[in-house]
């Protein structure tokens, strides 16, 4: 029986007149929790779901794109999990953290226990003696790189030897599905000297998705590729340079991106966790008290919603889960916000970066950044940011002439350098990292005065 459905009330429900049997927060909040272990507080994504099984039952390739901690590893073991308690899918995990400087034949040898393909297996084609590498391994002791002609027809050894190992006894009622999760490890190094390996290693995916969709069909072999925005975008752009990019497009589906909880999805969070699982009991007022400042601290945010509930609970325990509206308010969430802020590697690196500019006060950029951290939305644009810089802080910009200069200037600087603050596709921007969001929420307030509003660091 999958283990996906809503979870029983039995003993952590508060209207029993049964002790409570709480089970360990750790094992309700877990921000790098197994999904297979903790399942109970998955909280479903109906259309990503359906569209990704629907790929799946089709004969494509499906890349699932968003940013770290959104939620994606939990959502693909999910499905997966699913289709093989039914029978119709298996499924193998290859991260690729584990590999961030292999090429990709010597990942497979590696999770293969030994060599794809022998070194003194000769070519059933006529090219006696010559080991078929993939494209793009830098050739030595005697290994061929195929050429671009050559992968128009996949080499059969190469792909047949590791099609084998992949599905040793292929079944035309059950699929085998090849998961790469963290396919930037490869790909985060965006130096020029990079740049051409980096290709490289993404045309080594599409010779294989070639193979398995063009010359092994019958293997039944599916790949799933785990990716950031960013990679994503350096794989479509490949792609588009490939002589048969219109059939590459055709073999691969990419999943709307894994986004943000809505505030209905933190809702359901907060009761999956603390009402279901932990006994917590929540009345109304402190219920949507907790979701609305969740929601708004973490942004919705999977992983940060994990986090933060954690530091939350182990208040509550301590004080023996004795809950109310004014503890919450001046107790559980402040000191939740400041245990969080101090605990987490994430936030010190975004107070690290951030924090040296709005104690600077230089030229109105730290109101910019506050009023940032207030739009809602992931994306923004410049038009956005006016139109808010002005209704938090009309006094201090008071030249409607300049403004629109001035905070143009100011997020094309927050662009720039090593660790930028935003990033930009097309006319939107967004925040480079979730955490420097989460941080400004989390570090500064707006306290009104006289002269107008004005931002103060909470610690």
């Amino acid at each position: 029986m999958a283990f996906w459905g809503k979870q029983k009330k039995t003993d952590n429900n508060p209207q029993n007149n049964q002790p409570l049997r709480r089970p360990d927060i750790n094992d309700v909040f877990t921000p790098r929790g197994d999904v297979k272990k903790y399942s109970g507080m998955y909280i479903n994504r109906n259309n990503l779901e359906s569209s990704f099984q629907n790929y799946l039952h089709g004969n494509f390739h499906i890349v699932i794109s968003g940013e770290s901690g959104y939620g994606k590893s939990w959502l693909y073991e999910k499905i997966l999990h699913d289709l093989k308690d039914k029978g119709t899918h298996t499924y193998e995990i290859i991260n690729l953290t584990r590999f961030p400087n292999h090429r990709l034949e010597k990942v497979f040898e590696i999770t293969y226990n030994g060599p794809v393909l022998n070194t003194e297996q000769t070519s059933t084609e006529g090219s006696s003696g010559v080991k078929i590498a993939l494209t793009g391994l830098e050739a030595s002791g005697g290994v061929k790189i195929a050429t671009t002609k050559e992968l128009e027809h996949p080499e059969p050894q190469y792909l047949n030897f590791l099609l084998k190992k992949i599905n040793p006894n292929p079944n035309p009622n059950k699929k085998t599905v090849m998961v790469f999760d963290d396919f930037d490890a490869r790909l985060s190094d965006n130096s020029a000297e990079q740049a051409t390996a980096n290709a490289m290693f993404i045309r080594d995916f599409l010779y294989i998705i070639r193979g398995v969709t063009e010359t092994y069909p019958d293997h039944n072999v599916r790949l799933v590729i785990i990716c950031t925005m960013d990679a994503k975008k350096k794989l479509v752009a490949e792609i588009a340079k490939q002589s048969d990019a219109n059939h590459l497009n055709n073999r691969l589906r990419f999943l709307e991106p894994v986004s943000y909880f809505n505030r209905n999805e933190v809702e359901e969070f907060v009761i999956r966790g603390f009402v279901e699982k932990l006994g917590v009991n929540l009345d109304n007022i402190v219920r949507m008290l907790w979701v609305n400042h969740i929601y708004d601290t973490t942004l919705g945010v999977p992983q940060a919603m994990h986090e933060y509930c954690l530091h939350l609970a182990y208040l509550c325990q301590g004080n023996n889960w004795h809950i109310t509206q004014q503890l919450s308010e001046t107790s559980f969430l402040p000191s939740a916000d400041k245990a969080w802020h101090d605990d987490n590697t994430l936030l010190q690196n975004a107070k690290a970066l951030l924090r040296p500019i709005i104690r600077n006060r230089r030229a109105n950029k730290h109101r910019v950044l506050y009023t940032l951290s207030q739009i809602q939305n992931e994306e923004f644009e410049r038009q956005e940011v006016v139109e808010k810089v002005r209704y938090y802080f009309r006094r201090q910009f008071n030249t409607p002439s300049t403004i629109d200069g001035q905070i143009q200037n100011f997020l094309d600087e927050f662009l720039e350098g090593d660790n930028p603050i935003l990033k930009k596709d097309a006319d939107s921007y967004s925040f480079a990292n979730a955490y420097y969001k989460i941080w400004l929420r989390l570090a500064l307030r707006l306290d009104h005065g006289e002269a107008g509003n004005e931002i103060k660091l909470n610690w």
